[in-house]
């Protein structure tokens, strides 16, 4: 859990100084993803927030919602740094 805590400190060092809108917007997603973690294991001892879909008798994924939150970081986080990229070749 600590190192879940140090990894928040840090990627908040990197939104500070990160310019990309959509880099810093991922980024956020993962710290309110992470911090969404920690503190249900701090409150609870584990984690709850799940989503569980079912239709027609047949049952779907569950999702963790901080996961859902920290994944979709990601994805902006990487799609920013590829556009930042291309736009550096670019010029």
């Amino acid at each position: 859990m600590s190192l879940s805590i140090i990894v928040i400190i840090f990627l908040l060092k990197i939104v500070k100084s990160e310019s990309f809108l959509i880099s810093r917007l991922g980024i956020s997603f993962i710290i309110g993803g992470a911090l969404g973690n920690v503190l249900d294991r701090f409150k609870y001892g584990a984690v709850v927030d799940f989503i569980s879909l079912h239709a027609k008798g047949f049952s779907w994924y569950i999702f963790n919602v901080a996961d859902m939150f920290i994944v979709i970081g990601v994805i902006l986080f990487i799609l920013g740094q590829f556009i930042i990229t291309n736009k550096n070749l670019g010029a």
